[in-house]
């Protein structure tokens, strides 16, 4: 049994001091605790060190989750939008809302996630449910929203002496993403070899059975002439179209 009695010493920051003297182990020497102020400062000391610690480590794991939302393709102005937030007034709204969650949890348990083609307005809502997607999966899983003709940008680049990376390279990292949306798609040239780097794109995730999601102003019809039939084809396999054909929101008071 540990015997434990009353000292007093001097310290040389706090003066005298009135403290414990342990004797754990009988006939070993005793244990002096020391001045309770200095015992105090270095506790708090270690408690303002661990704050430290873990607040830079909250701060780092922010900044790599703002990282890793900005390399999936949500900007700041889509950076809090979710299914909660996305407002439902009429039947066709819903469906889509629908159509989107239902994506989310096909990809989230390993069902079979359906190819998806947005048509419809600006500003009806569009890029809303697609960073509700994004901002659902992000974290677990391999997942990118870009703009179609910056994808074929992207390609191009490796073309460009000294490049690092390869079209090949850029092709597979996108071919291969657990989820692909393409957004502003019919805003490019429409070129046969804008064309065939897309194809190349939808064809590998057609392949190997990764949805997509193509989100356009254009009709059905336009799109198929900006894309091409074969792009078209592969994505309705077993895919849905998904009209958004409400008025748009924006300036609405």
């Amino acid at each position: 049994m540990t015997a434990v009695s009353k000292y007093t010493d001097i310290c040389k920051t706090h003066g005298e001091f009135e403290s414990e003297i342990m004797e754990i182990i009988p006939g070993a020497n005793p244990l002096r605790k020391g001045c309770p102020a200095c015992l105090a400062q270095r506790q708090k000391e270690r408690e303002e060190d661990e704050a430290e610690k873990a607040r830079i480590k909250a701060n780092e794991q922010r900044i790599a989750r703002e990282n890793k939302m900005i390399r999936a393709g949500i900007t700041m102005r889509f950076k809090d939008k979710g299914f909660d937030d996305f407002q439902v007034t009429t039947p066709e709204q819903e469906k889509a809302k629908a159509a989107m969650m239902g994506l989310v949890d096909a990809i989230k348990n390993k069902g079979e996630a359906k190819n998806l083609i947005l048509t419809g307005k600006p500003g009806t809502g569009k890029s809303h449910l697609c960073c509700a997607v994004i901002n659902s999966l992000f974290a677990t899983h391999h997942v990118r929203r870009i703009d179609l003709p910056a994808l074929v940008r992207e390609i191009r680049a490796t073309w460009a002496k000294g490049s690092e990376e390869t079209e090949d390279d850029v092709i597979h990292e996108y071919g291969r993403l657990d989820l692909l949306i393409l957004e502003e798609a019919g805003t490019g040239t429409g070129s046969e070899d804008e064309k065939s780097r897309i194809f190349s794109v939808l064809n590998m995730r057609y392949e190997w059975c990764l949805p997509t999601v193509i989100v356009t102003n254009l009709g059905l019809d336009a799109l198929k002439s900006e894309l091409g039939d074969r792009v078209i084809d592969r994505l309705r396999e077993g895919g849905a179209l998904v009209p958004f054909d409400w008025e748009s929101a924006r300036g609405r008071k």
